[in-house]
């Protein structure tokens, strides 16, 4: 019995609870055809042995032009980079002298400029770019703060 099964995980995410239903559609996926390899023993998938992400290996974005984390009570900013290849980025900036907000390290960078809704000050929505170089910037909003957490793509570069 063969039987077709399709994941469409949207891209970018446009939230946490985005990214977890997609997740748990591959999952269950992987749970089916595991079914299909053999004893019971072989049936049972974990999330650990799927490594599909290890969420608590958060890395500086690498800031620059006097751009650093908002602070307490907010989450600091970081960026993750997923087993699958999908790049993360978390948390709240401010303070920056310019519109270049950080350098993304080589292997976190995508193949095409990227452009995102961010939140700004005050309470606005501004564009973020994140260019194949890695630059992460904006236009529009002020450097009081600006979200980082809609920024979601695959790395090519």
């Amino acid at each position: 019995m063969s039987r077709r099964t399709q994941v469409t995980i949207p891209e970018p995410y446009q939230d946490v609870r985005s990214l977890q239903t997609s997740v748990m559609a591959l999952k269950e996926l992987v749970e089916e055809l595991a079914g299909q390899r053999g004893t019971h023993e072989d049936k049972a998938v974990t999330f650990r042995e799927l490594r599909i992400a290890n969420i608590n290996q958060w890395q500086s974005p690498g800031f620059v032009n006097g751009w650093t984390d908002y602070g307490s009570p907010y989450t600091p900013c970081g960026v993750c980079k997923l087993v699958s290849g999908l790049v993360i980025m978390r948390g709240l900036t401010k303070d920056g002298t310019a519109t270049h907000i950080c350098t993304l390290p080589v292997g976190y960078r995508p193949g095409v400029t990227m452009l995102y809704i961010a939140a700004t000050n005050p309470n606005v929505a501004c564009r973020i770019d994140v260019s194949p170089a890695g630059v992460v910037s904006h236009t529009g909003g002020s450097n009081a703060w600006i979200s980082l957490c809609n920024v979601c793509f695959l790395a090519e570069n």
